[in-house]
C-alpha cells in the first residue's frame, strides 16, 4: 500500500519581505551561509529550511558565500563547471538559471569483492518573478551498485533511503532509482509567504533535523510563514 505524506507547516517570524529566492537545502553548503544566517541584521526564521532568503541579507552575496573554498575559475568552461549556473539571466523584474548535474562514482567492497559504482545525471533551475513569487525545482536519474551492506538494506526494505523506491528490487544487483523536487513560494503580502511542493523540510539548527524527519524521500507539502512587525 502506498502511503502518500502531506505535510503542513506554520511557521511565525518577525521579518521585512524583499525579493525572494529559495535557497536549496544541503547541510554542508548552509554551513557557508551561517554567518550571514545568524547574523543580528537577519530578522527571518533560519530555524526552518530550505530558507526563502531576502534580496538584502543572504541573497545579495549568496554566490560568493557559496564560493567559499572554490578556486575561481578564468576560462568559459571553467567558469560553468565550478563558478557559475550554466544558463543565468538576471532582469530587473525576474530572473532564471539552469544547471545540468552529474554525480560519478567507482569504489570497491574489498571485504566481498564487489565493485561499486554511482551513475546519477540531473537537473536544478530556479528563480524568482518580481518580489513575490520564486520556484525552486531539480531531478536526478539514478543507476548504482552499493557494498553489501547497503544492497541488503535496499533489498530488505526496497528504497534508497532518502530518496525513492529501488525500480528493480532485489532480484538485481544493481539499482535503479529517479526522483524529483519542485517548490513555488508566493508572497501576497508583507505578513505572509506561501510555500508549496515536493520536497524534504529540515527543522532545526543541528546535522539533524528535529521533529520532522530528513531522512524520509521528498514529499508533498504546504508550508505557511506569518511575518510580525
Amino acid at each position: 500500500m502506498k502511503i502518500r505524506l502531506l505535510s503542513i507547516l506554520l511557521i511565525f517570524a518577525a521579518s521585512t519581505v524583499k525579493a525572494q529566492q529559495i535557497i536549496p537545502y544541503s547541510y554542508y553548503q548552509y554551513q557557508k551561509l551561517n554567518k550571514s544566517l545568524y547574523s543580528l541584521d537577519t530578522r527571518f526564521h533560519s530555524s526552518l529550511k530550505p530558507v526563502i532568503g531576502d534580496d538584502t541579507v543572504v541573497t545579495k552575496k549568496l554566490d560568493s558565500l557559496l564560493g567559499v573554498g572554490l578556486m575561481e575559475k578564468t576560462t568559459w568552461v571553467g567558469r560553468k563547471l565550478f563558478n557559475e549556473h550554466l544558463v543565468q539571466i538576471d532582469k530587473e523584474d525576474y530572473s532564471f538559471y539552469l544547471d545540468f548535474l552529474t554525480d560519478l562514482q567507482v569504489g570497491r567492497d574489498n571485504e566481498h569483492k564487489i565493485n561499486t559504482f554511482l551513475n546519477t545525471r540531473g537537473y536544478q533551475l530556479g528563480g524568482n518573478i518580481g518580489k513575490k513569487f520564486s520556484f525552486y525545482s531539480s531531478g536526478f536519474e539514478n543507476q548504482a551498485r552499493f557494498n553489501n551492506y547497503l544492497t541488503n538494506y535496499v533489498n530488505t526494505n526496497g528504497v534508497i533511503s532518502g530518496m525513492a523506491n529501488d525500480k528493480f528490487g532485489p532480484t538485481k544487483t544493481t539499482k535503479d532509482w529517479a526522483y524529483a523536487t519542485a517548490v513555488i513560494n508566493y508572497t501576497p503580502s508583507k505578513y505572509i509567504t506561501i510555500a508549496l511542493g515536493q520536497d524534504k523540510n529540515f527543522i532545526g539548527d543541528g546535522y539533524r533535523s528535529m521533529l520532522l524527519s530528513d531522512f524520509a524521500s521528498p514529499y508533498p507539502f504546504l508550508k505557511l510563514t506569518a511575518t510580525l512587525g
